[in-house]
């Protein structure tokens, strides 16, 4: 009897768990789900699809409704308004029941064929497994700025981050159930997920182009990504502000007594009214710099102490 039930149960047990945040993603929808679905069918008949619709413009929750009312192996999820990719991808992680779950993006450059390897990867003993975008199909800028934003925050946090690794990659239900007790607000899941620890390793995945549409991460959204990132995971940006005070005040001590000691040996002063004005400006500039800095961290304080929900659910279907 008791063997009987040990084999329900495993029939009934999900072995892998595809979480896809979407966002003005309806030229994208369809042609990803044939390949999820013909990837996932190699590998395990127990499994689940769970698209988090992000409240975009377009008919991505049309396309998805549909598909999950056809196949009860979508979950299909729509937030109340949009909150962002990564807390999207929360939402869904949330909702995931598989043994492994692998985070993707919609928009195809994660190459859903690219599956099976990390499953296979992952059934060596791996707690996670990511994939490193070796020839990343990106634009030079958004290629350049990741590289800078990884490397200077690897600097601020004293730990090495890959810049050809994102969100794509494959996690055990034990470490999916450790990124969850995460509760701060600013989410960013490649460094979360860091964070938590465990065995990780990496496999070459392919990169491909956006399959059709452009992406939603502007310049400017790329750079406030980055210093929300620095901002709620470092507090060397405050150190670094206080040493540059006191390497200021420093100097300014000794060029003040250079001052006094050349008046009282030589009685000259120094004259240089536009380089004194030159240099308070620079003062100013450091000072409201600092002030700003500080506000950021305030601000960052402020969200965290309301508590709100990471998310809201408009509506759901098969969860």
């Amino acid at each position: 009897m008791n063997s009987e039930v040990k084999t329900i149960a495993s029939l009934e047990s999900i072995e892998i768990s595809i979480v896809c945040p979407v966002y003005n993603a309806e030229d994208c929808i369809e042609e990803l789900y044939q390949r999820l679905t013909l990837t996932l069918s190699k590998i395990s008949l127990n499994y689940e699809m769970v698209f988090v619709e992000d409240r975009g413009r377009d008919n991505s929750w049309e396309l998805i409704r549909t598909l999950a009312l056809q196949d009860k192996k979508i979950k299909a999820i729509r937030l109340s308004k949009n909150f962002g990719q990564h807390r999207a991808i929360t939402a869904g992680l949330a909702h995931a029941q598989g043994e492994n779950i692998v985070v993707m993006d919609c928009d195809l450059q994660d190459t859903p064929e690219d599956i099976e390897s990390l499953y296979k990867k992952i059934q060596e003993g791996h707690d996670m497994v990511v994939g490193r975008r070796s020839k990343r199909k990106d634009t030079f800028l958004k290629k350049t700025i990741s590289r800078f934003f990884y490397k200077f925050y690897s600097f601020c946090v004293g730990v090495e981050m890959d810049h050809t690794i994102a969100n794509f990659g494959i996690y055990s239900r034990k470490v999916i159930n450790s990124f969850l007790k995460l509760k701060e607000q600013h989410r960013f899941f490649p460094i979360s997920i860091k964070w938590c620890g465990f065995n990780c390793t990496s496999i070459d995945i392919t990169h491909s182009k956006r399959f059709k549409g452009k992406s939603s991460y502007t310049l400017y959204k790329l750079l406030k990504c980055g210093v929300d990132n620095i901002i709620s995971n470092s507090s060397l940006p405050l150190l670094l502000i206080c040493e540059t005070g006191v390497v200021l005040s420093f100097f300014s001590f000794l060029y003040g007594n250079y001052i006094i000691l050349r008046w009282i040996f030589l009685g000259t002063l120094i004259p240089g009214w536009a380089s004194l004005m030159v240099f308070l400006s620079f003062i100013g500039g450091i000072v409201i710099l600092s002030i700003g800095l500080v506000g950021l961290y305030i601000r960052k304080i402020f969200e965290e102490v309301k508590e709100r929900p990471l998310y809201i659910i408009d509506e759901a279907i098969n969860t």
